[in-house]
């Protein structure tokens, strides 16, 4: 059964408008009128049950004399339902006419009902306009508030849809408060992270088996690295990148030259060496020539892919020019996300950008035993999280952890 809290103040009145003493035996017996709110099951939300009595020879209506916004199922019934405001104070007559006008008055203010706040799941997104999702149960008023984060705005903060704009790199802390008519509220608070639009299909990778040096790194808004400081062997290495209609022009140790059709087409070094690019006729890479001062191709690295377009192998023969050539063998053994084809073609970086996600390669040297092996994880954004390297010969690996 449903029960309602309420709030009564019965007034009983009972006045005889016109009557003289030959007139009262027609009258009802004082004290059993009466109009009162009953106990009732399954009624709609903000509803009560009324019952007046009734008497022979008077005809009996409900009105409200004081309150907005309430209603009766059928004022002319006796015992009926009214749905008024939640919070509203309400006086309600139960008037009897038939010789004379008798009435009894019943003061209610409707009960608000038990609630609670929800402001909807937390948020990991690189969006920086986000729709929040706030409930707004019947007969309450809300506002969204910022509770921590910089340079965050809320549009329309009285509607559960409201509309949210932060910075990227930033978390806020949003906080949905509903208030009923009888002054009780509730809150609950959402989360929202709001990551760097950065993700593995376009982040600059160094190469595509190896981690990234140590080091920090920036990137622009379209995700293209524009400055690497890393720390190799030892030495500290600051690396501008400039692009030039989106496409990388130089990074200040080699030059970049595209095709008319924005296909890289070849890399010179300011030392004098160069690498050219090859393509199938489907715009995937096909192979890479190093070449030296001399103009001599000095290493290769030839690409060869699966049949729905991943790559299955990288072949990398180095030391052209002496007895001990030398033939790497990177297998590409499982990915995790095939959303795109990894090799469509180049996309304006001195290496290459990945477009997919693997999560295993191993590499072979000379007779193609297995030696090296590489794994790696990704958050929920598709970033990658670390880069384990392992040394099958001597069971040992090294970890590299990306930081965002």
């Amino acid at each position: 059964m449903k029960k309602l809290h309420i709030i009564l103040l019965l007034t009983t009145l009972i006045l005889c408008l016109s009557c003289d003493d030959a007139e009262k035996a027609c009258n009802p017996p004082l004290g059993t009128i009466s109009a009162t709110v009953v106990e009732a099951s399954d009624l709609p939300a903000n509803t009560i049950a009324l019952q007046g009595s009734v008497h022979t020879g008077f005809e009996g209506v409900w009105k409200i004399l004081e309150g907005n916004g309430g209603s009766f199922v059928n004022a002319n019934m006796p015992q009926t339902n009214f749905s008024g405001l939640p919070g509203v104070f309400y006086i309600l007559r139960w008037e009897l006419t038939g010789c004379d006008v008798f009435y009894k008055d019943v003061s209610v203010t409707i009960g608000c009902e038990n609630f609670q706040a929800n402001a909807g799941a937390d948020q990991q997104t690189t969006n920086t306009t986000i729709t929040l999702n706030g409930n707004l149960p019947t007969g309450t008023t809300a506002l969204w508030t910022i509770v921590s984060g910089n340079n965050g705005q809320l549009t329309n903060p009285t509607q559960g849809n409201a509309t949210f704009a932060g910075v990227a790199g930033n978390t806020y802390t949003l906080r949905w408060t509903l208030t009923n008519a009888c002054g009780q509220t509730s809150f609950d608070e959402v989360t929202i992270q709001i990551n760097p639009n950065v993700n593995l299909s376009n982040r600059y990778i160094q190469t595509l088996v190896d981690e990234l040096p140590s080091g920090t790194y920036q990137y622009n808004d379209a995700g293209q690295m524009t400055m690497a400081n890393t720390v190799i062997n030892g030495n500290t290495f600051i690396i501008n990148y400039v692009y030039t209609n989106g496409k990388l022009s130089t990074d200040g140790f080699t030059n970049y030259f595209y095709t008319n059709e924005g296909i890289l087409e070849r890399a010179e070094g300011t030392t004098g060496t160069n690498k050219r690019f090859y393509f199938f006729e489907n715009g995937r890479l096909a192979r890479i020539e190093y070449r030296n001062n001399a103009n001599v191709t000095i290493d290769k690295d030839e690409y060869e892919y699966t049949a729905d377009g991943y790559i299955l192998r990288l072949f990398r023969d180095q030391n052209f020019t002496t007895p001990t050539l030398i033939r790497t063998v990177t297998f590409f053994t499982e990915y995790t996300d095939k959303v795109s084809p990894p090799m469509d073609h180049l996309i304006s970086s001195p290496n290459y950008y990945l477009p997919w996600k693997f999560i295993k390669t191993s590499v072979s040297t000379g007779s193609f035993v297995a030696d090296l092996s590489y794994t790696y994880t990704f958050d929920a954004l598709g970033r990658m999280q670390t880069g384990t390297s392992t040394n099958n010969l001597t069971n040992t690996s090294s970890v590299t952890t990306y930081v965002y």
